[in-house]
């Protein structure tokens, strides 16, 4: 599994290697610096350098093994998800195999499942910390909404950010419908979106 999280995050990982090892090398430096200065003139050559090798090695490698970490388990409960009906079949129904945080520098990239309504692309994700939901989430136009848009949404369990917009379901519910039953719930969700003036990004 660690060949598929490289491949998707190859320019990622460079990325979080440099930065991790400038930002603990700069700060071990300026430690030392300070100790000198402040009278502890013992600090020994050897000290530095060995001092300069874990920040620029090991500390970054701990940091990305961590990182893999959680995009394991992400990777496996989506897995997992996907086995669940009516999930399992959601190729049948136009869903494709699709990236999700592709474009942002920090966080892993996951492969999820994908489909586009009306022109927004809908993406199945998970919620931190919270097994039993999972949303569906679409990216739109930066845009501010009323409180009382704002509250219509929420009461569709649909969760309203400037830049994306998310439709929550319960796993269960999931679970009790077919595949034609999650669709409709899905074109009602991008129905309501559309009724609000949102506009897909």
């Amino acid at each position: 599994m660690i060949n598929i999280f490289v491949k998707l995050n190859l320019n990622k990982i460079s990325l979080i290697y440099k930065y991790t090892s400038l930002i603990f090398s700069a700060l071990f430096l300026i430690f030392n610096i300070i100790n000198y200065f402040t009278g502890n003139t013992n600090i020994q050559v050897s000290t530095i350098i060995i001092g300069l090798l874990i920040t620029t090695t090991l500390v970054p490698l701990f940091f990305l093994f961590l990182l893999y970490i959680g995009w394991k388990t992400e990777t496996l409960r989506l897995k997992k998800l996907f086995k669940t009906k009516p999930l399992d079949k959601l190729e049948n129904f136009g869903f494709k195999t699709t990236l999700i945080d592709d474009d942002n520098k920090t966080v892993p990239t996951l492969q999820t499942k994908g489909i586009i309504i009306n022109d927004f692309k809908i993406l199945i994700g998970l919620i931190s910390n919270d097994s039993k939901r999972i949303s569906f989430k679409t990216f739109i136009e930066k845009t501010e909404i009323s409180e009382e848009q704002y509250n219509k949404l929420q009461e569709n369990k649909i969760s309203f950010y400037e830049t994306t917009i998310s439709k929550i379901f319960d796993i269960k519910d999931i679970e009790s419908m077919d595949e034609k039953q999650l669709l409709n719930a899905l074109h009602e969700y991008i129905s309501i979106i559309k009724m609000e003036k949102i506009i897909p990004a």
